[in-house]
């Protein structure tokens, strides 16, 4: 049997073995997918426990997603850009990462709505942004970054050539899409929220990559507000998605994944 892992401290809450036990059964691959809760002073030494027992596969969460990098032979170039691994696999008896995050934010994005001409900001200027960003950069898509500082939206938007500016002092109704890259309305700060239904218009699109819970703060407000809304389990599934497929080199039983993850959530 062949063992992959979702890598975080910490990682009860990991909704990733629902998804990805689900698609091994859906295809009948003989496989698990476990919890690995390394702290990280921990990470080297796991590390060598990948090597020795030739784990298959990880997806990486916090806070290890950077320092992985200095125990892999071999990146993509989108995780050096990123500086972000969130994928581990094995190719040619070498350990390498990639990062599918930007590839599960923009396919929630495209079945939603077409990119082209679009106005798009993104709150916040962490991890998550950075990988969005990236993405948005590859579909040639123009954004505006907004964080609580203008030191650190100016830093991701000078990588990526665009506008920045601080969250508070910036209205969003010139925007088509709005997404929160921010914690705010995660659990178990379910109150909070980076907008409230006035500052919204009807024809906006509102996409918040939290999901625990579902249905945040924000995405109700959007939804006060009339706007279209996409959850945070759609950019979450997507990378998951990725990832099996990198791993097996089989096309993912998205319904199946989706369905398990899903009744987990509601």
């Amino acid at each position: 049997m062949q063992t992959y892992g979702i890598l975080a401290h910490p990682v009860e809450h990991s909704q990733s073995p629902t998804i990805h036990n689900a698609g091994f059964q859906a295809l009948g691959i003989d496989a698990e997918y476990v919890k690995f809760d390394i702290k990280a002073n921990e990470l080297k030494a796991f590390m060598r426990k990948i090597r020795d027992e030739k784990i298959t596969g990880l997806s990486v969460s916090m806070p290890h997603k950077i320092n992985i990098i200095q125990h892999l032979d071999k990146i993509t170039p989108a995780a050096q850009e990123m500086q972000a691994v969130n994928c581990v696999y094995w190719e040619n008896e070498k350990l390498c990462g990639t990062n599918t995050d930007y590839y599960g934010a923009i396919r929630a994005l495209v079945e939603k709505t077409d990119l082209n001409n679009k106005k798009i900001v993104i709150f916040g200027a962490g991890g998550a942004a950075h990988a969005i960003a990236y993405g948005l950069k590859e579909k040639k898509v123009t954004m505006t970054i907004l964080d609580r500082t203008m030191q650190k939206s100016q830093t991701l938007a000078c990588q990526y050539k665009t506008e920045y500016g601080i969250a508070s002092a910036h209205p969003v109704d010139k925007y088509d899409i709005i997404i929160n890259t921010t914690p705010l309305g995660m659990y178990p700060d379910t109150d909070s929220t980076i907008l409230k239904a006035k500052d919204l218009k009807p024809n906006q699109i509102v996409y918040d990559i939290v999901y625990n819970p579902l249905n945040t703060k924000l995405i109700q407000e959007a939804r006060k507000a009339g706007c279209k809304v996409i959850t945070g389990e759609r950019m979450f599934l997507y990378q998951g998605v990725k990832q099996f497929e990198i791993w097996t080199d089989e096309i993912a039983p998205l319904e199946a994944m989706e369905n398990a993850l899903m009744q987990e959530l509601t």
